[in-house]
């Protein structure tokens, strides 16, 4: 089956916003346990409006990726080479999505004449990262920072 990577546009908005949330409730219980406030804070402004916002902004390149004629997953990255989202369908992990976003992202950072590029990971996707070749940053809190030499 073959990944296709898309540009995002706002009639995808929608469905784009139902699977980021799904995404977060279902797949990155590691990092907010199921527990109501976390998941709150995480999930609450993920709105329709926000996503519309996210997909015209002119700071950042947003992207979906379809396979089988859905949308499988979407990623987005600033113009300063750092990865904002990378979400994948529940239906669809495991299937070479997010990989599939991320090669696409690093790709539009190198048009960008960046040869380096930075994300904060959550504690479901850090291995993911890792095996993409990201190496993890030393901070002074709880996030997960990483970066990657393109």
């Amino acid at each position: 089956m073959t990944i296709t990577i898309l540009p995002a546009k706002a009639q995808y908005a929608e469905p784009m916003l139902k699977l980021r949330r799904a995404s977060i409730v279902e797949l990155c219980y590691p990092d907010h346990g199921n527990e109501a406030e976390q998941l709150s804070e995480w999930a609450d402004n993920k709105t329709l409006d926000n996503m519309r916002a996210l997909i015209e902004s002119p700071d950042s390149h947003m992207i979906i990726a379809k396979l089988e004629s859905e949308i499988a997953g979407l990623g987005s990255v600033s113009q300063q080479g750092r990865i904002l989202m990378n979400y994948v369908d529940p239906e669809f992990r495991f299937r070479g999505v997010s990989k599939a976003i991320m090669a696409a992202l690093e790709d539009y950072i190198r048009s960008l004449g960046l040869r380096q590029a930075t994300l904060e990971s959550s504690k479901t996707a850090y291995e993911f990262y890792q095996a993409c070749g990201w190496q993890t940053v030393e901070t002074d809190d709880d996030k997960i920072e990483m970066i990657k030499i393109l």
